[in-house]
């Protein structure tokens, strides 16, 4: 069984009409089932006579609580179900490709998925996409007469070095369907140390810098939107800023692993 639990801390450093500030966490939980006879027997492959051994699919579940909209001091749960097969290809390869994409997926947010590409241990270079979802005028008594902002796709590209005990990264993503909403920088710091065998505790430091359309699209009011609001918001035109800061709670992110 894998189970893993994290709370990141993410202050408001944008001002406006719709303010940032907000507890995110994601909770993950699962189980492993072994198919005891695929497992023990081998069974013809593809070609050459080679074998394939059949070993385990995890199963399992994750959660993501997060703003229901930027700005929001409400939350909203998003699960996600998981079912990620585990098994070798050939008796003679002990490493399958899902354990070789299992090494390389990074999950930082439903809107940050990390995908290496190149690299290893010290440096990285890699894909980013995800997926922002859509922001509801009903979502909230502030968005009421604004009108939807349509999710989309995220795509991008991301870096990282690690230097000693600690991982500077920075990313680049970009909504590329639905409404326009301009592209985001993220930058970060983040440790990790293994406390056990099984157990692991992070923490991790960063800020979000997104560009003016970005912000003008979640945090803006312009003139139409000002005379529709039910809330009364006033014009406003933000410019290009860090509009979260992220920073560890009491409690550091921890991954705990029991069982095969």
């Amino acid at each position: 069984m894998r189970l893993g639990l994290g709370f990141t801390r993410h202050q408001g450093c944008a001002h406006g009409a719709l303010k940032v500030g907000a507890i995110c966490a994601v909770l993950a939980g699962g189980f492993a089932v072994s198919d005891a006879h695929a497992q023990a027997a081998l069974v013809d492959g593809p070609a050459g006579g080679e074998t394939v051994v059949r070993k385990s699919v995890a199963l399992g579940a994750a959660a993501i609580i997060q703003p229901k909209y930027e700005g929001s001091n409400e939350h909203e749960v998003i699960p996600i179900p998981m079912i990620i097969p585990s098994f070798v290809e050939t008796e003679d390869t002990p490493d399958g490709i899902f354990k070789e994409v299992r090494q390389r997926v990074t999950f930082r947010g439903l809107d940050e998925i990390r995908i290496r590409a190149f690299g290893g241990d010290h440096f990285q270079i890699g894909a980013v996409t995800g997926y922002i979802t859509t922001r509801d005028q009903d979502d909230g008594d502030l968005l009421k007469g604004l009108g939807d902002v349509e999710g989309g796709l995220v795509l991008g590209a991301y870096t990282a070095y690690t230097l000693g005990a600690f991982t500077f990264d920075a990313a680049y993503i970009d909504k590329v369907t639905g409404d326009s909403a301009g592209p985001q920088y993220r930058f970060g710091i983040e440790t990790e140390k293994q406390l056990t065998d099984r157990l692991k505790a992070g923490v991790r430091v960063g800020t979000t810098f997104a560009s003016a359309e970005y912000m003008q699209t979640y945090f803006g009011v312009t003139q139409a939107e000002a005379k529709r609001s039910r809330a009364g918001l006033p014009v406003y035109r933000p410019m290009a800023a860090s509009k979260t800061c992220s920073f560890p709670s009491a409690a550091p992110m921890t991954s705990v692993t029991a069982g095969s």
